[in-house]
């Protein structure tokens, strides 16, 4: 792994240092950082902003107004499809106009409860090709949730850009390589939102698929400081994937009282996790606690023990999908986060927080040669 820890002009921006890997020059960024996604919710102004910071920014995979059309079939899911389809193009185009900056998309590629990507992906490449600033920009495909053996998802290759695979485990990756993916996205069962099936944490999941592939590798899952950062590269990533981090900042589409409960956290549960997994839409995910995350592991679970069905579940989720990000009812909608809610105490702007972690992890780095004697 390529890990260099050189001077920074103070006077730009008043970093004092920067970290670089391969994975910056592989993506054409400042710092080793990509920005995790979280779709559904909108990260059109986030993503600019982590990109405008020196990182990755990534457009999140939305949903459309009518969920239970797409993911169940029936005469309205081509409808649901094209509405999706309009809000991604239009991300896309506003992302490019905030940043003259590198910056990428994801997509939950779940199969059949995702018919949608295969279309989203022909509309993505269509942009991209008919826009030179865009073809210059629009680097880096991220799928997830889904099997990387899917032939559309490859096609993005054909047209030049990188394809990375968000995995759980080290079996996941190897296969994801051999499928031809150019990075591996490795996130521990510390995530928020979707998680892999199998807990693998963090610390052992990074070292193990990092053996277990050739490509470069990024660690997600818990990371939130300079601290978590410096020890996924020294666990053999060569970059961090965050995205709970990015929760509240001022650039996140989210009402302020989900930022305001997501920095609290830590003190409502005080002597127990202040997440919990539950199923879904998506299998497992992580969702800070509250009203909606109790009551939808309860209905999952009756739905696991055939007490309940998928689309008690669906009729369940998809009213409230918004309740809390968009209309700040934080008790009743999700809250999808990593068990860094419980270490994340202030809200703000996402370049702050990236110079931050950037500086924080260059003291760790050359604290840590310091020891060796």
């Amino acid at each position: 792994m390529l890990l260099s820890i050189a001077p920074f002009d103070v006077t730009r921006g008043g970093r004092a240092e920067m970290i670089k890997t391969a994975l910056c020059d592989m993506l054409g960024i400042e710092y080793p950082l990509i920005q995790g996604p979280m779709g559904p919710f909108d990260t059109s102004d986030l993503a600019p902003a982590v990109s405008n910071a020196g990182g990755l920014g990534i457009i999140s995979h939305h949903l459309p107004t009518d969920t239970p059309a797409l993911m169940l079939g029936g005469d309205r899911q081509r409808g649901a499809i094209e509405e999706v389809e309009e809000i991604e193009v239009r991300a896309i185009h506003k992302v490019n106009r905030l940043t003259d900056k590198n910056f990428g998309q994801n997509f939950r590629a779940s199969g059949t409860r995702q018919p949608d990507v295969p279309y989203l992906i022909e509309a993505m490449l269509e942009e991209r090709e008919k826009n030179p600033e865009l073809k210059k920009k629009f680097k880096l495909f991220i799928s997830s949730a889904g099997d990387p053996a899917q032939p559309h998802l490859r096609r993005v290759k054909d047209y030049g850009m990188l394809w990375f695979c968000v995995v759980a485990s080290a079996y996941h990756a190897k296969r994801a390589e051999d499928l031809g993916v150019d990075g591996i996205i490795a996130v521990g069962n510390e995530a928020g939102g979707h998680i892999g099936a199998a807990p693998f944490s963090t610390l052992t999941l990074i070292p193990e698929v990092v053996e277990a592939v050739k490509v470069p590798v990024v660690a997600g899952g818990g990371i939130c400081d300079g601290k978590g950062f410096a020890a996924a590269l020294a666990l053999g990533a060569q970059g961090v994937y965050m995205a709970s981090r990015f929760i509240p900042t001022k650039e996140m589409t989210a009402h302020q009282n989900l930022k305001e409960y997501f920095i609290k956290a830590g003190e409502k549960y005080r002597r127990e996790a202040a997440t919990i997994v539950t199923e879904g839409l998506y299998g497992p995910c992580r969702h800070v606690k509250n009203k909606y995350a109790l009551e939808l592991y309860e209905l999952t679970e009756k739905e696991r023990r055939g007490e309940a069905t998928l689309e008690d579940v669906l009729r369940y989720e998809t009213p409230r999908m918004f309740r809390a990000a968009g209309d700040g009812e934080v008790d009743e909608g999700p809250i999808w986060g990593s068990e860094v809610a419980r270490r994340v105490h202030k809200i703000q702007e996402t370049k702050e927080v990236i110079e931050e972690i950037i500086r924080e992890a260059s003291e760790v780095i050359k604290g840590l040669q310091g020891l060796v004697k």
